[in-house]
């Protein structure tokens, strides 16, 4: 079995913890509400429903995470329907 370390915070590291949660929360709503009003709503709500896309990505890259072939195919349909939809939208 696994050890469990208790890592032990000053007040000045909590603090500081908490000072970028809360500022990196902040500053992601502002520049995301921003970027929203910027852009129309059909590729805003795109954007937004593929979140989960581009986290599965990041985490490919970044922490050398696998998909199973049933979650790349549900990624890939994602993809290419946000395609199809910037392609041929009409307005």
């Amino acid at each position: 079995a696994g050890t469990i370390e208790c890592l032990i915070y000053s007040k000045s590291t909590l603090i500081v913890l908490l000072y970028a949660a809360v500022i990196g929360t902040a500053a992601a709503i502002i520049l995301q509400t921003w970027a929203q009003g910027k852009i129309s709503a059909t590729k805003a709500a795109i954007v937004l429903v593929l979140e989960p896309v581009f986290g599965a990505i990041l985490a490919y890259v970044f922490l050398h995470e696998l998909l199973s072939l049933r979650e790349s195919l549900g990624a890939g349909i994602m993809l290419l329907g946000m395609l199809v939809s910037v392609l041929f939208n009409k307005k």
